[in-house]
């Protein structure tokens, strides 16, 4: 994504992006040549106006983490508001009408950024990402949630839809860079789209859910899960871990382009570490929790 984002704003530029550490001093060595077009030719240019280009660019990235951070904050911000209203629906209609809306959503979210062109259609296309995300997770656990009323169980099968959904973070960014780079921009949403193809027919098989049959007339208010510790403790958690997410995705791409020349496959394979932290710890913690008797 860093990489498309400067190509946006540098529709003229068609190379490579070269990011690598400049040299200061060699910025110095030369006080006459200003640009590459006093060059005869690319192999007669002073090494301090490569350096130039290269800094200039590295600098453009520099600028590109402010908006690549908007970008990726506008999905959770949206589905900050969004995923209280899942709850509900899912509460009222049951967890079929919101799974059906959901991967309607996201197909529609996945297209448009399949075919993006500008910074405002990507964030359209991620506020459209946001609504249809909570739309799938918030009901696929109510339902797990439903299905599984034996406290252990539960745990167990939430930890296995929680590794399965670590799995994609996993995966994505690997099969994103490599696909980007070799077949374009728009190659791995059109792959996304085609998996979600896949998921609606899957959807479609789920039994159907009777709203009424929950049979749990509790309080379950907002104001209620504010004067609730373990709530608020977990909403803190969850909001730390999303927060260190986020601002790994943020920077770690721009600083490999820059520090490193990373291609955009490596860029993805830099996220895997932290993935794979992600995947066990999403595995183990079921298990946990049944130890400890939570």
């Amino acid at each position: 994504m860093p990489d498309y984002l400067y190509r946006l704003e540098h529709p003229n530029y068609n190379g490579a992006i070269l990011t690598h550490h400049v040299n200061p001093a060699m910025l110095k060595l030369s006080t006459n040549i200003k640009t590459t077009t006093s060059c005869r030719g690319l192999e007669t240019c002073s090494p301090a106006v490569h350096a130039s280009e290269h800094s200039e660019r590295a600098e453009a990235l520099h600028k590109q983490s402010i908006r690549l951070g908007i970008l990726y904050a506008t999905k959770p911000a949206v589905s900050l508001v969004i995923s209280p209203v899942v709850g509900l629906l899912a509460d009222r209609l049951g967890y079929n009408i919101p799974l059906y809306l959901g991967i309607l959503v996201v197909f529609a979210s996945t297209i448009a950024f399949a075919f993006s062109r500008s910074y405002p259609a990507l964030i359209i296309s991620r506020v459209i990402q946001g609504v249809g995300a909570p739309l799938s997770t918030v009901a696929a656990l109510v339902m797990v949630s439903a299905a599984f009323r034996d406290n252990a169980e539960r745990a167990k099968n939430v930890g296995i839809v929680q590794t399965g959904m670590t799995f994609g973070i996993i995966v994505g960014p690997i099969i994103g860079g490599v696909m980007y780079q070799f077949f374009g921009y728009s190659s791995p949403f059109l792959l996304v789209a085609g998996m979600t193809i896949v998921d609606g027919f899957m959807r479609l098989l789920l039994p159907k859910e009777d709203a009424s049959s929950n049979g749990d007339d509790r309080d379950y208010s907002y104001f209620n899960f504010a004067k609730d510790k373990y709530f608020m403790l977990t909403t803190v958690l969850i909001f730390m871990q999303t927060v260190t997410t986020l601002i790994l995705w943020g920077i770690a791409p721009v600083w490999m382009m820059i520090t490193m020349n990373a291609q955009p496959w490596q860029q993805g394979l830099g996220l895997l570490p932290y993935c794979v932290g992600f995947l066990v710890g999403a595995f183990t913690a079921s298990k946990l929790v049944n130890k400890t008797g939570w």
